[in-house]
């Protein structure tokens, strides 16, 4: 399964993660961050289990010719 793997580190639901593997299925926007600042944050559209508050700016690589990091957080489409 094809996946874009994005490095940033965050802990979701008790878990330290590295990335995220986005699956095919799953959309992602860029949303402007309440507290301002011109910061953005990830918005993930299409699963419904995901983390939030993952600000763009912390990303440190995007990587789409990899398959799915097998240690990052599956994010995955809603059945």
């Amino acid at each position: 399964m094809n996946a874009v793997n994005i490095t940033v580190p965050f802990l979701f639901n008790g878990v330290h993660y590295a990335g995220m593997s986005v699956h095919n299925g799953v959309d992602f926007d860029l949303i402007d961050a309440p507290c301002g600042a011109g910061r953005q944050l990830i918005k993930l559209i299409g699963t419904e289990i995901y983390p939030d508050g993952i600000f763009w700016d912390a990303v440190s690589a995007i990587n789409t010719a990899e398959p799915a990091h097998p240690l990052y957080l599956q994010v995955k489409p809603a059945a």
